[in-house]
């Protein structure tokens, strides 16, 4: 753990350090001390800091671009991000089924998921919509996704903890764009 309580795990280090784990049973120089150093009380480098300020921006810019879509396009996006994070759709986009939009499956784990997506959302409107899920089974993952909350953005947060569902919008909505490389997919779509 550094000094801010976050954990250190060896896949997060830099390969200048970790290198070292390399000469086992022999002594040689560490040239990374600074590095370990500021790991530990919790700084990162100042390429990372900036690489991550111009993350936290084009999240920023991808917003009101995912905003722009219209209904079908913003259902499509979210089934294009869930789809890379490795779920997959067994039901037809909200066609046959009355609350929900998508069924998923995990093929690695057999984990189900329901997915309910709206373009704005209240809390209201999450606690209604999770409550229809829940009419489905226990066993399955429910999801939330949205765009533009209507309200105080963090009633989101306590909704998504009393149903144990998980809520997708907003900026992590554009970041998981980011991650699942549909950048280029949105910006063409509202250009």
């Amino acid at each position: 753990m550094d000094t801010l309580g976050r954990e250190l795990r060896i896949n997060d280090l830099s390969g200048d350090l970790t290198q070292v784990s390399q000469y086992r049973g022999t002594v040689c120089a560490v040239k990374t001390v600074d590095y370990v150093k500021r790991r530990l009380i919790g700084e990162y480098r100042d390429e990372a800091t900036r690489a991550t300020a111009a993350k936290t921006e084009l999240a920023n810019s991808l917003l009101p671009l995912i905003q722009h879509l219209n209904p079908a396009d913003f259902e499509l996006l979210v089934t294009l991000v869930i789809a890379r994070s490795g779920w997959q759709q067994v039901s037809v986009s909200g066609k046959t089924m009355k609350d929900i939009d998508l069924e998923l499956i995990m093929p690695l784990t057999g984990d189900r998921g329901l997915v309910q997506i709206k373009s704005k959302a209240d809390s209201r409107l999450i606690d209604e919509c999770f409550s229809e899920m829940l009419n489905w089974g226990s066993d399955y993952r429910l999801f939330f996704a949205y765009h533009t909350w209507v309200g105080n953005e963090p009633e989101a947060k306590a909704v998504a903890g009393k149903t144990n569902g998980s809520i997708l919008g907003g900026m992590q909505l554009a970041l998981s764009v980011i991650e699942a490389g549909l950048t280029d997919w949105l910006i063409n779509k509202v250009r």
